[in-house]
């Protein structure tokens, strides 16, 4: 490929010998007209020079024989009936046999008598070589005369020759000269080009350097604001190649954070992107996956990838979002919804793989509660029918069957009180508006609820140690004393002695600790990942003596999580059980 410097060059040399080639067909009409004008003007000098102060025809004749030979070969003076007075070189020849006045009619005459001047190139037999003839017209004592010349074509040709090879010659070192100088002006002209493309080549490989100004760039031409405005240009891409990656690592980084599964492909179903959790559910790396087609991908979850596959190819066709769900069968089961999303212009599609499992766990978890809700009513409300169709199948009973009947149904009814309660409570706390929260005082909302367990069990030891200096949490007071007191009425309940209850508040960083100590019967350990899931209970019997319906712990961890809070258990059977609760501390 040619440079633009060899472009121009030889554009210019090429231009430059075509208007020579086209020129050089004039040259020759150029130097016949120069002659013809010079031979003219020098037969109109003649003309002036025999007929100045001349008094007849004869004398003009005589003055033209004494002048001829200065100027040309052959000389002839014609009348205007054709008659020729004079031919030079005819009377040389002829001599004493010349006669005068004998008629010719020669071309270049006729056309001098009409128009002034005639032209003519002809073969003359008499001298065995071409001439070219000039005739002029004049008036001589109110006569029309014509002065024919001759002059040696060969002369003119040889005249047309060398001005031709002279004309070739001066061209030649013109073209010559103008191709150097071209060159030299091109080559200085370049050299800012050049060095301007020399300093963008690194675009090639992403670099966008500054142009600097160097010697052969001037700041003010305009070669010097064209590297102006490329470095200012350089700049923009640069600044917005610097915003764009920013905002490709933010939007990666969003979507490396997010709890579902993102996968993008080409139109090719080649993956260009696939954040950790996608890699998760597929069990797979994000390095083995990049630049490779899902159908090519090693085949940890199969069923998973072909359901991904075709539904990015019948997302493509469609053109339109599609959702499927899928069950990964791992050592628990994992519920997804994959969403596929088409890409503008068929370029491809985006996979989003959504964990439902919490989803439909609470849907497990609510077809639970209603089925132990069911349970738990049914069987107080079926001792109550069982009691009422006694005392009506048995109208007569004695008065203490019938109270202690009477009682069973009270009780009974009072239990059921206590589970409907419960769940509305439950329902409360988790419907209850975080905006309603205010700064309260942990330690003294303990004290309140010590007091209020002692006083419904005067048997209860309960020892309370204060080591945090900051006791100030942000909740309802309400519903943390009821949390507490629930945890110190399970620790009466389970006690098989006298109930012995250690208390204690601590700060731990920007927490505070809450820890309640009982000497119970303790929890089994199999039970403990339980305790706190609803209508869940360690000793039934125990829990209905109580009226008790495995609602108090749920209850209890539901109030310390809409707290910001959390509450684990340790227990050993025997021994007792330690509940520790943290809620995060109120900060200006």
């Amino acid at each position: 490929m040619w440079s633009y410097r060899k472009k121009v060059v030889i554009s210019s040399i090429v231009l430059l010998v075509i208007f020579l080639s086209l020129l050089f067909p004039f040259v020759e009409k150029i130097v016949y007209g120069v002659v013809r004008n010079s031979l003219e003007e020098r037969a109109q000098d003649l003309i002036q020079k025999i007929t100045y102060n001349s008094t007849s025809i004869e004398q003009v004749t005589r003055k033209l024989r004494q002048q001829h030979l200065l100027v040309f070969f052959r000389v002839s003076l014609i009348n205007e009936k054709g008659q020729t007075l004079y031919d030079s070189y005819v009377e040389e020849i002829l001599g004493e046999k010349y006669q005068p006045n004998f008629i010719v009619a020669h071309p270049e005459v006729r056309e001098a008598f009409k128009k002034g001047s005639g032209y003519e190139e002809g073969y003359s037999q008499l001298f065995s070589q071409s001439f070219a003839y000039v005739a002029i017209s004049f008036n001589f004592q109110g006569k029309p005369y014509v002065l024919r010349t001759a002059f040696p074509l060969k002369q003119i040709k040889n005249l047309t020759s060398s001005f031709e090879i002279g004309f070739l010659t001066i061209g030649a070192i013109v073209l010559l000269l103008f191709s150097i100088s071209t060159i030299f002006i091109l080559n200085r002209l370049s050299r800012p080009i050049q060095h301007i493309i020399n300093s963008i080549k690194p675009y090639e490989e992403g670099v966008l350097p500054k142009i600097e100004y160097a010697k052969v760039i001037d700041p003010n031409d305009d070669f010097g604001k064209l590297a102006k405005t490329l470095n200012s240009l350089s700049e923009k891409i640069t600044d917005q190649i610097k915003k764009l990656t920013l905002q490709k690592n933010e939007n990666e980084s969003i979507l490396d954070s997010l709890m579902e599964g993102v996968l993008a492909v080409t139109k090719e179903n080649k993956i260009t992107y696939i954040n950790p959790m996608a890699c998760k559910f597929l069990s797979t790396a994000k390095k083995d996956v990049i630049g490779k087609q899902i159908a090519y991908l090693e085949d940890k979850n199969s069923s998973l990838l072909e359901l991904s596959e075709k539904l990015i190819e019948e997302v493509k066709e469609k053109e339109k979002t599609i959702i499927e769900s899928f069950v990964v069968q791992q050592k628990q089961k994992v519920f997804l919804d994959i969403i596929a999303i088409p890409k503008e212009h068929k370029q491809g599609a985006i996979l989003v793989l959504q964990d439902k499992t919490s989803d439909y766990k609470v849907i497990e978890m609510g077809k639970d509660f209603i089925a132990n809700a069911s349970h738990e009513l049914r069987t107080p409300i079926t001792i109550i029918r069982g009691f009422a169709e006694t005392l009506e199948d048995f109208p007569k009973l004695s008065e203490n069957v019938m109270k202690d009947i009477t009682s069973k149904i009270i009780k009974t009814c009072d239990r059921l009180n206590s589970l409907v309660n419960s769940l509305l409570t439950l329902a409360d706390i988790e419907n209850f508006s975080e905006s309603r929260f205010e700064k309260l005082d942990l330690i003294s909302i303990i004290d309140n609820s010590i007091h209020m367990v002692q006083i419904a069990h005067e048997n209860v030891e309960i020892h309370f140690e204060k080591q945090s200096l900051i006791s100030k949490i942000l909740g309802d007071n309400h519903l943390i004393e009821l949390a507490i007191v629930n945890l110190l009425e399970n620790s009466v309940k389970y006690s098989k002695k006298d109930p012995l209850i250690h208390i204690q508040v601590q700060q731990k960083g920007s927490e505070i600790q809450l820890t309640i100590q009982d000497n119970g019967i303790g929890i089994p350990i199999e039970d403990q990942l339980h305790i706190f899931e609803r209508f869940y209970t360690v000793d039934k019997a125990r829990s209905r003596r109580f009226g008790g319906a495995g609602l108090g712990l749920s209850i209890v961890k539901t109030i310390v999580e809409k707290h910001g809070g959390q509450i684990h258990v340790s227990s050993k059977v025997n021994e007792g059980t330690t509940f520790t609760i943290t809620f995060p501390a109120f900060v200006h």
